[in-house]
């Protein structure tokens, strides 16, 4: 009894460190060429039911991969602003990466919101850094980002887990402000960019990517609304990313709030998912005839 009282949604998956979780394949058969590494980048203080969805379906349409999915929370975008905290605090993830790398078979990125972009950008910084070499990705979907960072956007993400009490949620929120103004004020003295917004410009640079970035396809996930990130900022995001030479492109969700677009229409979004984890055999399949 003392051991299923400590049970949680996240109990099946092999913990590699406070963030860093691991899903070994099901299967050591390749699936329609199947990336070999899954990395999921989860929005900020995502709860464990609700991830694990994700994580599931990915088991079942791609058997034969690795999937690792690194959580984050407030604590990680305030309390490690820096590479050096960052890249202990993801190495359990770059070795977990290391150890089934696959030339053949590169790694598939899906990132939610700018939780989830600012985690990636981290990860793929300190893969480089920690290897010498950059992390080898050919596809990425990235849902619900990025969004341009204000102080109320920062604020209304990180109040989502506020207590309910409507006395405490009104302090925690005041309290979240005064903290996000403080920041403000700090780095408009330093001429600071903050990390959400530096890793949303940062996660287009050529650098962190290896090989042609031309033969990386890339696949934005967004609604007219969602409130946390406005559609626009993403297309205009999105043609950045083809202008340094991705091949983009963008499916438009209506009514679905911030990072719920799979609940609001589960058929679509996973045909997206599925299209993507399957172009991977359709590339290396031109690769072998050229």
């Amino acid at each position: 009894a003392a051991t299923s009282a400590k049970e949680t949604p996240l109990t099946p998956f092999s913990r590699l460190s406070p963030s860093v979780y691991l899903r070994e394949p099901t299967t050591t058969s390749i699936n329609n060429g199947n990336p070999a590494i899954i990395v999921i980048c989860f929005f900020m203080d995502a709860p464990p039911r609700i991830l694990v969805k994700y994580v599931t379906e990915y088991v079942r349409l791609a058997p034969s991969a690795r999937i690792i999915f690194v959580l984050s929370s407030a604590s990680d975008l305030l309390l490690r602003p820096t590479t050096a905290s960052a890249q202990r605090h993801l190495t359990p993830a770059v070795e977990a990466i290391r150890a089934s790398a696959d030339p053949e078979r590169p790694v598939f990125f899906h990132i939610f919101s700018n939780g989830g972009t600012l985690t990636a950008l981290r990860l793929l910084v300190a893969y480089r850094d920690i290897t010498g070499e950059p992390m080898p990705v050919s596809w990425m979907i990235i849902d619900s980002a990025p969004g341009k960072v204000t102080i109320l956007s920062s604020a209304k993400a990180l109040s989502f887990t506020l207590p309910a009490q409507p006395i405490l949620r009104f302090f925690g929120v005041g309290i979240i402000i005064a903290v996000l103004i403080v920041d403000w004020l700090v780095r408009q003295i330093t001429r600071a960019q903050d990390s959400a917004t530096l890793a949303i410009t940062a996660i287009n640079d050529a650098k962190l990517f290896n090989g042609q970035v031309s033969a990386k396809k890339r696949c934005y996930i967004y609604s007219d609304a969602d409130d946390l990130a406005h559609w626009r900022d993403m297309e205009a995001h999105a043609a950045d990313a083809e202008a340094k030479g991705w091949v983009v492109e963008c499916e438009g969700f209506h009514g679905s709030p911030h990072v719920r677009h799979m609940r609001a229409d589960p058929a679509r979004y996973w045909g997206i998912v599925k299209r993507y984890l399957k172009d991977a055999s359709a590339i290396k399949a031109r690769e072998t005839k050229q």
